[in-house]
């Protein structure tokens, strides 16, 4: 599972899931969205089946907002984009018959988390590793990592649409932007691996070297 989530990507870009929606994934969508505080419902939904869950974003009459929860199949706990994670939940403002869509990208997510766990000589595929290697679970600094997978995704979502919407300049640009910063945090990113299981990171790994394996 990638460290990153569609959330991480509007913290970066947040008119991402307005300008290139074409090129998301749509999960859910609908006319009869009710916002009340933080609970977002829709009778029509079923979210559960869709796979709506935390860390999702959803669109509330073009407005982006946090998936927090799925608290059933058509509710869910949501918010205004927060600074960080854990701080308190912000309302969107109350609403009825709202128009709403749920998109991810994280088909692009998981390309790029099987990416870098591959620069830092992890199969992502492995569920139990040899001695001596380790598996995605190993990782402690989820959090760093998960910025890392942020900025390469955003790379190859802007490259994307710029090859799609050739006239568009501004997509060629965000594309550069992100591929610079994606290569200056490879660069400075370190991996913390805990391969003995007590919750301390005891191997440090770069991404920045490339790693070569005898057959």
């Amino acid at each position: 599972m990638s460290f990153a989530a569609d959330r991480h990507l509007l913290v970066l870009e947040p008119n991402l899931f307005r300008d290139v929606q074409f090129a998301s994934l749509l999960l859910a969508s609908g006319t009869d969205g009710v916002v009340s505080g933080t609970s977002f419902t829709s009778a029509s939904a079923d979210f559960e089946a869709a796979g709506v869950g935390a860390g999702h974003v959803i669109s509330i009459s073009d407005r982006a907002v946090e998936v927090v929860e799925r608290v059933s199949a058509t509710e869910l706990t949501v918010s205004l984009l927060r600074r960080r994670i854990d701080d308190p939940l912000l309302p969107p403002p109350d609403s009825a018959a709202a128009v709403y869509t749920v998109r991810s990208f994280a088909p692009q997510i998981e390309v790029l988390h099987r990416q870098v766990m591959r620069m830092a000589g992890i199969e992502p595929d492995v569920a139990e590793a040899e001695e001596g290697e380790a598996t995605v679970e190993a990782v402690v600094n989820a959090d760093e990592m998960a910025q890392v997978e942020s900025l390469g995704t955003l790379e190859a979502i802007f490259a994307s649409a710029a090859s799609i919407l050739a006239d568009e300049p501004y997509l060629r640009l965000r594309a550069a932007s992100y591929r610079q910063r994606f290569a200056s945090a490879r660069q400075r990113a370190r991996v913390r691996l805990d391969l003995d299981g007590d919750g301390v990171a005891d191997v440090v790994r770069s991404l920045s070297v490339v790693q070569f394996v005898r057959w």
